[in-house]
């Protein structure tokens, strides 16, 4: 896989690059995120983000790979087509840790997660954020959009830790809305999320009242393709991750170990909820494990 960081540069810049007409191929370029992140991250500057050689993306309902060369990004293999565009990144993925079905009707479609792999290398980690776009029939060139927000998010450590999968659970008010870009509109959601029902007797009704809505979110750490991440001893590890709900009154932080153990459960409230925009990284803070 491809590991170098490029900088996303600004639109008036991308459409300069990777523009020499070939009707087998297709350039890709994504807008940057405030804070920007798209699927290889550098925790400490994440407004420098690059796709990933071998990933795919899929294109009017059919599965095209991510190359590169020395003018860029593109889709391999596509010949010209005589309809308009429609692209959702990723295509379905169902290997090393993720678990993402994708729905492309052109003019609709959903992403639907049930798990990502947050994968650390030597200068960041690769992770998947969906993103969608469309062009008009015969462009050689497709510029994504998130169609998510973010969180940034700092795992500390007394001692050192080796954890194998964490589980995010986000307490709000709803899930963001379908995403309406030209001519497309995407739902993105992980598999496990809806309105919550509050509990107890009629008249006793239990628990905080402004939370209406959850989302379970379940990332597999890992360390060069294997699995764990170690939280090294007074240290920390950040990773950022898509998030699929307009506001976070509450988070829990779960981690477990290769065997499935519970390492820690953390939950940290907020008094007033944290609004989540598309296109916006946002950064917790530090979760202490232990």
């Amino acid at each position: 896989m491809k590991r170098t960081i490029i900088l996303i540069l600004p639109l008036c810049l991308l459409f300069a690059f990777g523009c020499k007409k070939d009707n087998s191929r297709i350039s890709i370029f994504a807008e940057s995120m405030a804070d920007n992140s798209k699927v290889w991250v550098d925790p400490a500057q994440v407004n420098g983000a690059t796709w990933i050689v071998g990933e795919t993306v899929n294109l009017n309902g059919a599965v095209y790979s991510i190359a590169s060369d020395d003018d860029g990004f593109y889709l391999a293999n596509t010949a010209e087509l005589n309809s308009a565009l429609y692209a959702i990144y990723p295509a379905d993925l169902q290997s090393g840790g993720n678990d993402i079905t994708v729905v492309n009707n052109n003019t609709t479609g959903t992403v639907t997660i049930s798990s990502l792999a947050v994968n650390f290398t030597d200068n960041g980690h690769e992770v998947v954020f969906p993103m969608a776009s469309t062009a008009e029939a015969g462009s050689d060139k497709l510029l994504f959009d998130h169609l998510t927000g973010g969180m940034k998010v700092t795992l500390a450590n007394a001692t050192a830790t080796a954890v194998a999968t964490v589980k995010m659970i986000t307490y709000g008010d709803e899930a963001i809305p379908p995403v309406v870009l030209n001519g497309i509109t995407v739902t993105t959601q992980w598999a496990s999320q809806g309105p919550t029902v509050p509990m107890g007797d009629v008249g006793q009704i239990e628990g905080d009242q402004d939370i209406k809505y959850s989302c379970e979110m379940n990332f597999a750490m890992q360390t060069d393709g294997a699995s764990t991440v170690t939280v090294p001893a007074g240290g920390s590890i950040t990773f950022c991750v898509p998030v699929t709900v307009r506001s976070v009154k509450r988070l829990t932080v779960i981690g477990y170990d290769a065997d499935g153990a519970e390492l820690f459960a953390k939950t940290r409230s907020f008094t007033t909820a944290q609004t989540i925009e598309r296109n916006h990284m946002y950064s917790l803070p530090t979760i202490q494990i232990n």
